[in-house]
This record gives C-alpha cells, sequence and structure tokens, in this order.
C-alpha cells in the first residue's frame, strides 16, 4: 500500500467524497449519505457497535443519530489498486440513542473506487485516550 500523491486527481476525488460524506451527516441529509455508502458497508461506531448501510441511513433518517459537529484532523491516505484507505481522528458532538455525547476517535475509512465514484466499503472507529489530567 503506497502513500496517495498529493497531485493524483484520485486523492482529490477521494477527500471530496470524504468531505462530502461528514457535510451529510451534519445536514441529517440521508439520501447524501445512502449515495456516498457501498451496499456492503461495514460501519463499526466507537462503542462497538455494527451498523449496515440500511441500520445506518435509517438511524439518520429517523432522527435516532444526529450530528451535531464534525472535525476530522490528521488524515493519512493510502492507495491499492481501487481500494484507498483514510486515517485520522474525528472529533464530534452527536445525539444518539437519547443522548448528547462527545466523540474523540482514531478512525480507518475503507473506500472502494469503481465507475461510480469512491463508496466507502467499510469504517471503524475506537475512542482516543483520554489525556491525563
Amino acid at each position: 500500500m503506497t502513500e496517495f500523491p498529493q497531485d493524483d486527481p484520485r486523492r482529490q476525488t477521494l477527500l471530496e467524497s470524504h468531505r462530502r460524506r461528514a457535510d451529510s451527516l451534519l445536514r441529517n441529509d440521508a439520501d447524501a449519505l445512502a449515495a456516498l455508502l457501498d451496499d456492503r458497508l461495514v460501519f463499526v461506531h466507537a462503542n462497538g457497535r455494527t451498523e449496515s448501510k440500511t441500520e445506518l441511513v435509517s438511524s439518520l433518517r429517523e432522527a435516532r443519530l444526529r450530528y451535531d459537529s464534525v472535525q476530522m484532523l490528521d488524515s493519512r491516505v493510502s492507495l491499492l489498486g481501487d481500494i484507498a484507505l483514510i486515517e485520522g481522528e474525528l472529533h464530534a458532538r452527536i445525539f444518539a440513542r437519547g443522548e448528547q455525547k462527545t466523540l474523540a476517535t482514531a478512525f480507518c475509512s475503507t473506500w472502494i473506487g469503481g465507475d461510480g465514484g469512491w463508496k466507502l466499503l467499510a469504517y471503524a472507529a475506537t475512542p482516543l485516550p483520554k489525556a491525563a489530567p
């Protein structure tokens, strides 16, 4: 697996899809989110709960999940053929399962490229260690 060169147009298209996913979450736009997800999606939340594409989109559509803020930091992009990985940190304020939560996670997202552009195939997040007082 190699780092995506900064000037590779596929990198720019991938990062745009990554940004559009975050924007769709902030706007609670389930249809825009669904368009960016592969039908085989496996989405692992920081608490270990796993959702399919249908479940994730339904959570957003039915307001069981709402993102109030999203900030992604330190993204590293790697490429292997038509598969790309984006690794970084996500900081967000969300409303999920009846509770307001603040997230600070490390994530790895797996994207698959094709004629329809980049689609999110897998996502896994894990909580970042809490800073020492």
